[in-house]
């Protein structure tokens, strides 16, 4: 295409599309794109600049061009808000059940409001994803496979379970004969999936990139959980209920609160192994706001444990309570985006030994020839900042085939980099056993039509047993 069918916002170094007019063009039907001028509300993430010169490098601290390596979190308000009602209803709805299984009659006002706010929650909350998500099929979607090793997909299944339980133990609480033997059972099952639907949605965010998500995956779920019994406390306690009940969820409350505030500071010290991973954790909007949850959550649990019980005295404490748990989701939430948009956070966290999971490139014949492939391999490491330990290189039998001697050169000069070598598909191919002693190799790993049906087929097990005891021993 030529030059007069190129847009015009492309010629303007602002206009996000990180293209220098100087130095490049967009041409074609593709250049007619319009970035809107709210592209970071609209996009989750502000436009980059494009450089007035080259970036400042510091040789102690690498960073990549001092831009973040991983975008910001797109959700918007409503998911921290889904994090707060979600988890209120699940704590209530694990609270009713217990309280059924104690004293049916007994705690009835109890039982009735836990189920309602239960109920409720599930259906704002439900709300508030699907805001979140933009249409309601996008939430089916994540129904149409079950995957117990998504934390998305499980709470997913979780909600939808846990919906239509508190639900209906909400309707048919109080009944009488069948329709009550259903709400119980109703109740029952919603208490069950209550518990996992009050904390999923802290092990979704530390199974994330962002460093401060990651970094804190321990003493994160212990925080939702506690505050989402703490949010339901506090919004019970600004209820009408009898004196015994009263008693029940103020202890319910005090337990909650004491373990969230305990949760905080072990979040903030599991963070604090890093210095710069911790830093949003006290900095900026989100340590405003967790800082606020600590103030607000341990007013409510002095108000909660003085003695009395007046109205007047359980609304303040209800309501700091509510403040409380609200500021601690929306301020995590927080955190995580300012830690994505730290270019040095993500660094630090892998130099430190507690960055994402190892890493392995399958290289090709045509990569493995190259003579200079553990000098560029080098070069891009140090331009990075990435740790060569947490990156493999994965290597198959067919490719030593053509220059054995300097294969062992190139793989040995990598090894001395830190990589790992992994030897890939052993056992097909050449299969030449002194692969295994002239190469400078870390892992093998078994053709897979020799562990597909190992279990089962003695002739598999015994090739299978030889390869490991060999490689062990080589």
């Amino acid at each position: 295409m030529d030059r007069d069918h190129r847009s015009g916002p492309a010629n303007n170094p602002g206009d996000g599309r990180n293209v220098d007019p100087a130095l490049a063009l967009l041409e074609g039907e593709g250049a007619q794109q319009v970035v809107p001028a709210d592209r970071g509300a609209a996009g989750g993430t502000a436009p980059f600049q494009v450089w007035p010169g080259p970036p400042s490098r510091d040789a102690a601290d690498v960073t990549y061009y001092e831009r973040p390596v991983i975008k910001q979190p797109t959700w918007i308000w409503s998911v921290p808000a889904y994090f707060y009602v979600g988890g209120a209803a699940g704590a209530a709805a694990v609270l009713a059940a217990a309280s059924q299984a104690i004293d049916g009659r007994g705690l009835h006002g109890l039982i009735k409001r836990s189920r309602w706010l239960a109920a409720l929650g599930a259906a704002v909350g439900t709300g508030f994803l699907v805001h979140d998500l933009g249409r309601p099929r996008r939430f089916f979607n994540m129904l149409r496979v079950f995957r117990p090793s998504s934390p998305m997909n499980l709470g997913s299944w979780v909600l939808t379970s846990f919906a239509p339980m508190a639900a209906g133990s909400a309707v048919l609480a109080g009944a009488e004969g069948l329709p009550g033997l259903v709400g119980n059972v109703a109740g029952s099952a919603a208490g069950v999936t209550g518990l996992p639907l009050s904390g999923y949605t802290a092990v979704l965010i530390s199974n994330t990139a962002v460093p401060v998500w990651q970094g804190t995956r321990r003493s994160t779920p212990p925080l939702f959980v506690a505050s989402a019994v703490a949010a339901a406390a506090s919004l019970l306690q600004m209820m009408n209920l009898n004196e015994r009940e009263h008693r029940i969820v103020r202890r319910f409350g005090v337990a909650g609160a004491v373990a969230e505030l305990a949760s905080s500071f072990a979040m903030e010290r599991e963070a604090g192994r890093v210095e710069r991973v911790a830093r949003p954790l006290r900095e900026g909007r989100s340590g405003l706001l967790l800082k606020a949850a600590k103030a607000f959550t341990a007013g409510s649990l002095l108000l909660t444990a003085l003695p009395g019980s007046s109205r007047p005295k359980r609304v303040a404490a209800g309501v700091l309570g509510t403040a409380g748990a609200i500021a601690v989701k929306f301020g995590v939430f927080e955190a995580g985006k300012a830690s994505a948009s730290d270019p040095r956070a993500t660094f630090h966290q892998q130099r430190a030994g507690y960055g994402a999971l190892r890493v392995t490139i399958n290289l090709s014949a045509h990569q493995l020839e190259q003579r200079d492939l553990a000098q560029r391999i080098q070069a891009v490491l140090l331009q990075t900042g990435a740790d060569p330990a947490r990156l493999g290189i994965e290597i198959t039998e067919s490719m030593l085939a053509a220059d054995v001697a300097h294969a062992a050169r190139t793989l040995s000069a990598l090894r001395a980099l830190g990589l790992k070598i992994a030897l890939d598909d052993f056992g097909t191919g050449y299969s030449n056993l002194s692969y295994l002693r002239t190469l400078p190799i870390d892992v093998i790993k078994v053709d897979r039509s020799f562990v597909h049906d190992v279990t089962a087929a003695p002739a598999d097990v015994s090739v299978t047993r030889a390869v490991i005891t060999m490689a062990h021993s080589l």
